[in-house]
């Protein structure tokens, strides 16, 4: 049974001093005072979330990653082995998808897209696992702390409910993180998603990048160990065709 952490940690003294001070400010009729006091605070949490899990510059140089997990659930199929590369320079992800009796493979290549399904053929992708992955690559909590480490200019920062830090884009929230006491997070959430996603101990690491060593849902239905990882590796658009036939 993997620990669940605290969804909701205290604020430390430092951090309930300067949101103090933001609602003095406020208060005293000082708005411009009080919105440099919250951007300071959230981008102070940003400085810590990316120092947690190996550093803004280590982040900021990360070109693509490929993810390796054992995925559980309490529905079939129980066990399910998923490898996840996501190309951060371009709009691009490859999801294969391994179990007993099952071997699927999805791509998203900018505009073009594809997936090898389970009975073999080769064929575009439905439009329902369309828009499932390209939202899956667009709030994937990863890419947004490598967009976080080079501070993309499309991304805002603010301070969420609970302390949580968020990231939002074309006015939206994109995705939420909440930060135990020393920065790490130990939930994130995407979007209108309140209720997030679990993760345990940053600790798998790979060329100075941190991830969890597991993620699950609230309610322990879906889980996941992650395997291997692996970073800034040769991702050739041969990776990302469709095959002609299998």
């Amino acid at each position: 049974m993997y620990p669940v952490p605290n969804p909701v940690p205290p604020l430390s003294p430092c951090r309930r001093g300067i949101l103090q001070m933001v609602g003095m400010a406020a208060a005293l009729g000082l708005p411009g005072l009080a919105r440099a006091q919250a951007r300071s605070e959230v981008e102070a949490l940003a400085d810590r979330l990316l120092e947690a899990v190996g550093g803004r510059s280590v982040w900021a140089r990360a070109a693509n990653m490929v993810v390796d997990t054992q995925q559980f659930s309490v529905d079939e199929p129980r066990r399910v082995r998923t490898v996840t590369a996501l190309d951060f320079r371009a709009p691009r992800m490859r999801t294969e998808t391994t179990a007993p009796g099952l071997h699927a493979v999805r791509v998203i290549d900018g505009q073009r897209h594809w997936w090898y399904t389970r009975a073999g053929a080769v064929q575009p992708l439905p439009e329902s696992v369309l828009e499932h992955d390209r939202r899956a690559y667009a709030t994937n909590p990863y890419r947004t702390l490598q967009r976080l480490a080079t501070r993309d200019p499309a991304l805002s920062l603010h301070a969420g409910r609970n302390g949580r830090l968020e990231a939002h884009e074309a006015g939206q929230r994109l995705a939420w993180f909440a930060l135990d006491g020393q920065g790490e997070p130990h939930a994130w959430g995407a979007q209108a998603d309140e209720t997030g996603t679990l993760c345990g101990p940053w600790e798998l690491e790979r060329r100075g990048i941190h991830l969890p060593l597991w993620t699950s849902s609230v309610d322990g239905r879906s889980r996941s160990l992650l395997k291997s990882l692996d970073v800034n590796i040769e991702l050739g658009n041969g990776f990302f065709e469709q095959p002609t036939r299998r």
